[in-house]
């Protein structure tokens, strides 16, 4: 589920979603930074499938 939610999230911030966009402005990080973010959340994503697909130490530092 976690894995799910980090991608869903992930392309929430590629796509500039209206919800995403108003937390940036609400915790000032500039929109700029949206793709940086949404890459780093579909990368948790994919690392945390990894790990539950067998290799276990690419989950654990995933979810790190």
């Amino acid at each position: 589920m976690t894995a799910l939610l980090n991608a869903g999230f992930g392309i929430a911030d590629y796509a500039h979603a209206k919800f995403v966009l108003a937390n940036c402005e609400q915790v000032r990080v500039p929109p700029s930074w949206l793709p940086m973010l949404g890459t780093a959340k579909l990368a948790g994503g994919l690392g945390l499938t990894i790990g539950l697909l067998g290799c276990r130490p690419v989950g654990v530092l995933a979810a790190i």
